[in-house]
């Protein structure tokens, strides 16, 4: 009986132990099951297990041996190759590195034979083959990404036939580094620029563990420690270049909204009888400008004494203009006091527009010659609207429902937007939701701008299937699919 010293730690690593021995016990009685064989007298047999089993350093022998390769050859998918910038891995392809790993497992038992091959070591083989199904039956893993860890099936199955405690204990250090190189190729890896992000770094794992001549617990810690800084160091440059990236983003969108509300209220002064041309490009023009920048300063506050006497002002030139429209011209004296306003408020504002002021005052000169022209409806919309209307956007009950979620989606949320047919798919971080223009501005793994997509649009991609957020499961990968794999036995019991 072993001795324990009675700390948190080592309690949580026992019942670590004891669930692991759970869950793999659970397995190896299910697939025991399914290789029960049905004898014509309706009675049940299984093959005997062997009494003098092939040890595992003879069952590694075999898997890593030529002629496995050679009778199911991986195809070649071309996902390790140095340098590469984009490779398309169809689902026809992945496919057929599925049956070919599929078959390399069934060859590997034949090569050792009925009287050498331990149920054991049979058990090992399936459940680390279901690992990799799992994997490769992962949605929100790239293909591409599939592909190249699919390359760790052979150097997995040596080990875990060598080192059962691979499959009975959760934090093994070769299980943390899978889990740590999923995570990385679900968050940091961009299909259309493999250079980019974490795919080197990736080929190079596979690389190390594939040529590894031994696999110790030191090595695997060693891969998963650069790993894990490589990650750290790119989350850090993702999240510098991100608030950069935001900041421009929400001065923009102030800015398009300070427009809007600046080219409404301008508006309000041409909606009358017509009006001199000169009158009604200095509206839209200058005064606009005038009226974005005080709403701006003002911290979209409407309510200041600056806001309310740019509109004061506004009436009372808007009120000359109409005299002038009538053939009476203004007394000299509220002209000029007009006049002096007007050119020290975007004078101050914008020193270059006090010639803009006066300008718009040769209107009132004895012989300048007033010529009216209709003031045309101009539709204030906002700077940056979506390439699609939103409201052409028709959705379905489902997509309606998204409506009020999508906006409590957190920032920092991962999202994969799936592309068409074999297109890669974009994975890009929630960034902002726009609450004023119901948009949501996505960054790529770069911290770069990537999408802006309306409320209304997102809701249709979920709805549709065309995006999923890619959820943190809290825990382990290699857990998770041996849960996963678990289920589909008792399914198919």
């Amino acid at each position: 009986v072993g001795l324990t010293d009675g700390s948190p730690a080592t309690a949580a690593r026992d019942s670590d132990l004891e669930l692991g021995d759970q869950l793999q016990g659970r397995i190896r009685e299910l697939l025991t099951a399914r290789r029960m064989r049905q004898n014509p007298d309706g009675t049940t047999t299984m093959r005997p297990d062997p009494v003098a089993p092939a040890p595992p350093v003879a069952v590694a022998a075999v898997i890593d041996s030529p002629q496995v390769q050679n009778f199911a050859p991986l195809p070649e998918t071309g996902v390790r190759e140095t340098g590469v910038r984009q490779v398309v891995v169809s689902r026809t392809l992945l496919e057929k590195l599925r049956r070919a790993l599929s078959t390399q497992r069934e060859q590997i038992k034949d090569m050792v034979g009925d009287e050498k091959l331990s149920h054991v070591d049979e058990d090992t083989i399936d459940i680390v083959g279901m690992l990799f199904e799992v994997m490769l039956n992962d949605d929100r893993l790239a293909n591409t990404v599939k592909a190249l860890l699919s390359h760790l099936h052979t150097p997995y199955l040596k080990l875990a036939v060598r080192d059962r405690s691979f499959l009975r204990h959760p934090d093994h250090p070769a299980r943390r580094l899978f889990d740590k190189m999923v995570e990385a190729g679900l968050r940091w890896v961009d299909e259309r620029d493999l250079t980019r992000g974490m795919y080197p770094k990736l080929q190079w794992v596979v690389d190390a563990v594939s040529h590894a001549g031994e696999y110790s617990a030191q090595l695997f810690e060693q891969y998963e420690a650069e790993l894990s800084a490589d990650i750290q160091l790119l989350s850090e440059r993702q999240q510098t270049r991100e608030v950069r990236t935001l900041e421009t983003e929400k001065g923009k969108a102030r800015l398009e909204e300070a427009r809007e509300v600046a080219g409404q209220t301008a508006q309000a002064f041409l909606t009358a009888a017509a009006a001199p041309q000169r009158y009604q490009d200095f509206m839209t023009g200058p005064w606009t400008d005038y009226l974005t920048l005080l709403y701006l300063r003002s911290n979209a506050n409407i309510n200041t004494a600056n806001w309310q006497g740019a509109q004061e002002l506004g009436r009372r030139l808007r009120s000359f203009i109409d005299d002038l429209a009538t053939g009476a011209r203004p007394d000299d004296a509220e002209l000029k006091a007009l006049h002096d306003e007007l050119r020290q408020r975007l004078g101050d504002a914008i020193p270059h527009y006090e010639r803009k002021v006066q300008q718009l005052f040769e209107l009132f000169s004895p012989d300048e010659e007033i010529v009216l022209t209709d003031i045309p409806h101009v539709a204030i919309a906002p700077a940056a609207a979506s390439a699609v209307s939103p409201e052409e956007i028709k959705l379905s009950k489902g997509g309606k429902s998204l409506l009020k979620r999508l906006p409590q989606l957190p920032p920092g949320s991962w999202v994969s937007f799936h592309g068409e047919s074999e297109d890669p798919d974009q994975i890009v971080k929630l960034s902002w939701f726009n609450p004023k223009t119901e948009r949501f501005l996505f960054v790529d793994q770069a911290g770069a701008k990537a999408l802006v997509m309306s409320l209304r649009e997102l809701a249709n991609r979920f709805d549709k299937e065309g995006a999923q957020v890619l959820h943190a499961t809290g825990t382990s990968y290699v857990e998770s699919s041996l849960r996963r794999a678990l289920q589909t036995l008792e399914n198919r019991a």
